[in-house]
């Protein structure tokens, strides 16, 4: 998948991965290929091991390969 739909796609990643951790996602804009965002909020300190998930969502919401046996 390219062009917008993978970043729809990949935006959509850290939306669900955001409400599956019980961060509330306000907004999600894609405006192009190049330009998109996630909006969410969560009250008070976040989890550093939360945020890493959220991150990583979006790659694996692509389905990119990017882990090999080492990680």
């Amino acid at each position: 998948m390219t062009g917008i739909a993978s970043v729809a796609r990949h935006e959509a990643g850290h939306a669900v991965a955001s409400l599956a951790c019980g961060v509330l996602v306000t907004c999600v804009v894609v405006t192009s290929e190049a330009g998109a965002s996630v909006t969410a909020h969560a009250p008070g300190k976040r989890d550093p091991m939360v945020d890493g998930i959220i991150a990583w969502a979006g790659s694996v919401a692509e389905g990119v390969d990017w882990i090999n046996e080492d990680d």
